[in-house]
């Protein structure tokens, strides 16, 4: 199965870098309050991107089965959508080094709050 809709399937978006763009972050917003976007793209060395993966795994993101799926992939975008922030915080705080590689998108505007 195309991880991309491996993904979908489990509520989660899938984007290549450039295709997220802000256009796309408007229209997600249309329908979800809250947006997290996990940068998996290819700027990141492989080892960033062994961390990175993993983390998600720890985050409850992905799962360790369709990590090496993930990782295949030469630049992606994550998207998990809520529709409650207090959710998204909470998964945010679960992921480990979420600093480096996670935006949240509140009403389609990056959240710099203390996530």
């Amino acid at each position: 199965m195309d991880i991309k809709i491996e993904l979908e399937q489990e509520n989660l978006k899938v984007f290549r870098k450039d295709e997220f763009t802000k256009q796309v972050i408007a229209d997600l917003s249309n329908n979800y309050h809250v947006l997290l976007a996990c940068d998996l793209s290819s700027r990141a060395d492989s080892a960033e991107r062994q961390e990175y993966a993993q983390a998600l795994i720890h985050g409850g993101i992905i799962t360790d089965e369709g990590k090496e799926r993930v990782l295949a992939e030469e630049s992606i975008i994550i998207v998990v959508p809520f529709f409650s922030l207090e959710i998204a915080e909470q998964t945010y705080r679960r992921i480990p080094h979420a600093s480096h590689f996670v935006t949240v998108y509140l009403d389609g505007e990056p959240y710099t709050a203390n996530c």
